[in-house]
C-alpha cells in the first residue's frame, strides 16, 4: 500500500519541532536573538502529532490485517514487524550513546555510560516513560541522555495493548478510545505529572479516525473546502502556530487535551490524502525525506548536536568557551547536517534491512493459514 504523503509530511513538520524543543537544551549561547521565542512558544507538542499519526496508522495496519488473517495470527504478525521496526534502530542507540560517554565524553556531553545504560534497560522493558518521570519528579539520578526515548515507551505499550483490545474486544474500541479522550481532556497534566507521560488521547484520536475511515460517512463528510488553493497550508500554519503557543501552558489549564485534539483533527483531514492540507504533497522532496527517515531522527538527533558540541569544545579549549553566538551557529548547523547524515546512514544500513526482515517473518507465518487447501 503507497504511503500516504500528506502524512508524511506531517511527520516531518513533527519531528522538527521536536528538534525546535530541544534548542535551549542543546544550544549553549543563551543570549541569542530568537532566545524569546521559547518563553512564549513551546514546540514539545510535535510528539503528539506523532501519536496521532501512530494511532491512526497502526489502526489501519491492523484493520487491513485482520481481514485476512486470524486473531492470533495477526497478534503475531503484527508484533514482529513493529518489533523489527523499532527496535533495532533504538538499541543501535542506545549503544551508541554508551559508547561515546565511555570514549569521547571529555566535556560530560554525553552523561556518564551507567546512566545512559540505565536508560537502556528502561527502554528495553519498555519503561522509559517512568523512568524519565522518576528522574524529573522523584528525584533519581539514573537518567542518561535518552530522555526523549520516554515517548518512544509509551508508543510501544500502545502497541502492546491496542492490538489486544482490537482483536478480542473491537466492538468496544471506539468506546474506549472516546472514554480516555474524555476522561484526559479536561486534566491540568504539566510535564512533571505522571499524567504528561502516560497521555493517551492523542493516540486514541488517531485510533478513532481510522476507524471512522472504514464508515460510510467518512467521505460524505470530507473537508472538501480545503481544495481551494492556499487553505489546507494557512490552515496548518494556524493549527501549528496554536499548538506552539497553548504548549506554554497559559492559555488554559486543558492544554495537553486541546492540543491532542488539534492534532487529531491534522491528522484526520490529511488522512483523505486528497492534497487538502498540502497541495502535490508527493512532489514535496525534502519534507518527504525527512518524514521517512523522521524516526531515525528523532532517536540520533541528541547525539549528532552532542558530538558536533565535543568537537567544537575539544578545538577551543573548553566548553566554556563555546558559550557565544558564533558557536551556537556552527553547532546548529553542524548538528541539523549531521544528524541528517546519520539518518540516512542508520535508515540504509540497519531501518530498512531490519523491517525487511521483520515483514519476511510475519509472512512466513502469515502464509500457512492463507495457502488454499487441496480438494
Amino acid at each position: 500500500m503507497a504511503k500516504n504523503a500528506e502524512i508524511e509530511i506531517l511527520r516531518a513538520i513533527s519531528i522538527l519541532m521536536v528538534i525546535a524543543a530541544h534548542i535551549p537544551f542543546i544550544l549553549p549561547w543563551e543570549s541569542a536573538y530568537w532566545w524569546p521565542i521559547f518563553k512564549v512558544a513551546h514546540f514539545w507538542a510535535g510528539v503528539d502529532i506523532f501519536f496521532a499519526i501512530s494511532g491512526f496508522v497502526v489502526t489501519a495496519t491492523l484493520l487491513r490485517h485482520i481481514r485476512s488473517e486470524t486473531p492470533l495470527i495477526a497478534l503475531k504478525s503484527f508484533w514482529i514487524r513493529r518489533f523489527f521496526r523499532l527496535a533495532p534502530l533504538s538499541w543501535a542507540t542506545l549503544a551508541l550513546s554508551i559508547v561515546l560517554a565511555a570514549t569521547w565524553n571529555g566535556f560530560g556531553f554525553f552523561g556518564s555510560p551507567q546512566n545512559n545504560f540505565y536508560d537502556a534497560v528502561a527502554v528495553v522493558i519498555y519503561g522509559q516513560n517512568w523512568h524519565f518521570f522518576l528522574c524529573t519528579s522523584a528525584g533519581w539520578t539514573t537518567c542518561g541522555i535518552n530522555r526523549h526515548f520516554w515517548s518512544l515507551s509509551l508508543e510501544e505499550q500502545f502497541y502492546i495493548a491496542l492490538p489486544l483490545v482490537f482483536i478480542f474486544s473491537r466492538r468496544w474500541l471506539a468506546a474506549v478510545c472516546a472514554l480516555l479522550i474524555v476522561i484526559q481532556f479536561p486534566l491540568y497534566r504539566p510535564n512533571t505529572s505522571w499524567l504528561w507521560i502516560t497521555r493517551t488521547d492523542a493516540i486514541s484520536w488517531g485510533v478513532l479516525i481510522a476507524l471512522f475511515s472504514q464508515h460510510a460517512d467518512y467521505w460524505r463528510l470530507a473537508p472538501t473546502i480545503f481544495r481551494y488553493r492556499h487553505i489546507g497550508l494557512l490552515f496548518v500554519a494556524l493549527v501549528i502556530t496554536a499548538i506552539c503557543f497553548l504548549s506554554g501552558g497559559l492559555i488554559v489549564s486543558f492544554f495537553v487535551g486541546l492540543i491532542a485534539l488539534l492534532a487529531g483533527l491534522l491528522v484526520w483531514i490529511a488522512s483523505y490524502d486528497r492534497g487538502y492540507l498540502f497541495r502535490n504533497a508527493e512532489n514535496q522532496r525534502l519534507l518527504l525525506w525527512i518524514g521517512k527517515r523522521s524516526y531515525a531522527i528523532y532517536l540520533f538527533h541528541s547525539i549528532a548536536f552532542r558530538l558536533v558540541k565535543e568537537g567544537c569544545a575539544r578545538y577551543a579549549g573548553s566548553a566554556d568557551a563555546i558559550q557565544n553566538s558564533a558557536h551556537s551557529v556552527v553547532i546548529l548547523a553542524g548538528g541539523l547536517v549531521l544528524t541528517a547524515a546519520i539518518a540516512e546512514i542508520s535508515c540504509r544500513l540497519i531501518e530498512a534491512p531490519f523491517q525487511t526482515k521483520g515483514r519476511a517473518m510475519a509472512q512466513r507465518i502469515v502464509a500457512p493459514t492463507t495457502v488454499a487447501v487441496p480438494t
